[in-house]
């Protein structure tokens, strides 16, 4: 060694190879468990069971009747006739229906509906507002116009609704038979 230099220290020895040691073998899994799963209280799926449409020179009228299983509602409403006037009281008959079929009372409100061109076709395209408490959320639905441009209106605000539609009781044959 040289003067004023120290002795290195010794060095540890390199950790044993981790590689070398054998893995355990895995506890083999229990067996699966059979699960029933039961569905209860599914809303029944809201169906269209018909649209009419009546235009004088001055006004229209737009009748929707709609069904949730055994239970039947019918949404009524008039207005000014003028171009594509049609669009939005089938619209606003559907939810006037729905509100009809619905055991709770919900507030919603037609934001727009009109028809475009995507794709190369006809599509309605249906924005509903739905309030809840102090939030309203503005849904989304479309349909295309291939078979019937008045029911895909009424598909179209059904489109936009169908997920939280899930979430509301509709009435039931005794509770529609009373009101």
């Amino acid at each position: 060694p040289w003067i004023g230099q120290e002795e290195p220290a010794p060095v540890a020895p390199p950790p044993p190879d981790i590689r070398s040691v054998p893995e355990p073998e895995p506890e083999p899994l229990p067996p699966p468990v059979p699960a029933v799963l039961v569905a209860e209280g599914l809303t029944p799926r809201i169906t269209c069971g018909g649209v009419g449409v009546m235009a004088s020179d001055m006004t229209v009228g737009a009748e929707v009747h709609l069904r949730a299983g055994e239970v039947e509602a019918r949404g009524k409403r008039e207005g000014p006739n003028h171009a594509d006037s049609d669009i939005q009281l089938i619209g606003r008959a559907t939810l006037d229906a729905l509100a009809e079929l619905l055991s709770d009372p919900v507030l919603l409100h037609l934001n727009e509906v009109r028809i475009e061109t995507l794709g190369g076709q006809s599509v309605v395209m249906a924005a509903v507002d739905l309030v809840e408490g102090r939030t309203s959320h503005t849904l989304y639905g479309t349909c295309s116009t291939t078979h019937n441009r008045q029911q895909a209106i009424v598909y179209a605000v059904l489109d936009a609704l169908n997920r939280r539609l899930s979430l509301y009781a509709v009435k039931s044959g005794a509770d529609a038979a009373e009101a």
